[in-house]
């Protein structure tokens, strides 16, 4: 996903088809080269999967297709962790906005040549992209037309982040325009500290789309964002109740119960049947 004008305009064309498409509040993001973080609020973790899944397999048949990339795009699934309370929102925002800082990449999150939301946070900028019907496309090529009438121009919608939704458009505003500058202030000091320089946006969009990176960062993902420890445990222990309760349905189901007549927990994916030799029929919902 390296930079550039036309992989940027498909990257928020299909995030903003995403969202017309699936009933997702999209508060914060950040598109690197090689990865991406959201900040979103999600009715459901089925919308949320089907989001993502609309997301990232767009993205990579795409940009893959712009690209000339012919192998797998994404190292692994997505990952999604909950957000606990304001404090830890204010840091996951802050962690989101620096990306290209804190790589050494850019001075600014302002310059960041990328899909970018700081204009849009800071100043209310709108951003688009553009969206191809691609079968529509080929169809009407193929009946001597040129295919421009199934090209979508999406507009990616930010909605404030959950409790900042009482503040004025301004307010908000100014709060973002904080959290940029302390990232700006902070990448100075550290570059000065450790007399290091970045690489630049010209040479950031000049890089290769098959480079790859001299240093990769695994580290397993929290179990959620939150402010205390207090918080992380309650967290736990309702996520240990909810795998109880999941197993013993499974469980259940293994042995030959009904699936409509097993409970599973709240927004959870139950397993599938299992295949069955004996013409014995299963409920299934």
């Amino acid at each position: 996903m390296r930079p550039s004008a036309e992989t940027n305009s498909i990257i928020l064309g299909v995030l903003g088809r995403a969202l017309a498409l699936f009933p997702v509040r999209l508060h914060v993001f950040a598109f690197v080269s090689n990865h991406f973080h959201l900040i979103a609020t999600t009715p459901d973790f089925l919308t949320l999967s089907s989001f993502m899944c609309f997301l990232c397999g767009n993205v990579a048949r795409r940009v893959g297709k712009h690209v000339g990339w012919r192998e797998r795009f994404w190292g692994r699934r997505f990952s999604a962790t909950p957000i606990e309370d304001d404090m830890a929102l204010r840091r996951r925002i802050r962690y989101v906005l620096s990306h290209g800082c804190k790589e050494n990449l850019v001075l600014s999150p302002r310059d960041w040549p990328g899909p970018n939301c700081i204009g849009a946070l800071t100043r209310g900028e709108r951003l688009t992209g553009i969206w191809h019907e691609q079968e529509r496309e080929y169809d009407s090529r193929k009946n001597g037309r040129t295919g421009r009438e199934h090209v979508i121009e999406y507009e990616v919608r930010l909605e404030p982040p959950p409790g900042w939704e009482e503040l004025s458009e301004n307010e908000r505003r100014m709060r973002f325009e904080r959290i940029v500058c302390d990232i700006e202030r902070e990448t100075a000091k550290r570059l000065l500290r450790e007399k290091k320089t970045v690489l630049g946006p010209r040479r950031v969009m000049e890089q290769s789309p098959f480079s790859m990176p001299a240093q990769t960062k695994q580290s397993p993902a929290p179990p959620c964002h939150a402010s205390s420890a207090r918080a992380i445990k309650e967290y736990l222990d309702g996520y240990k109740e909810f795998v109880a309760a999941y197993r013993e349905a499974s469980e259940r189901l293994k042995t030959g119960e009904m699936k409509g007549a097993v409970i599973f927990p709240e927004h959870c994916f139950p397993p599938g049947l299992p295949y069955t030799e004996d013409g014995v029929v299963l409920e299934s919902s």
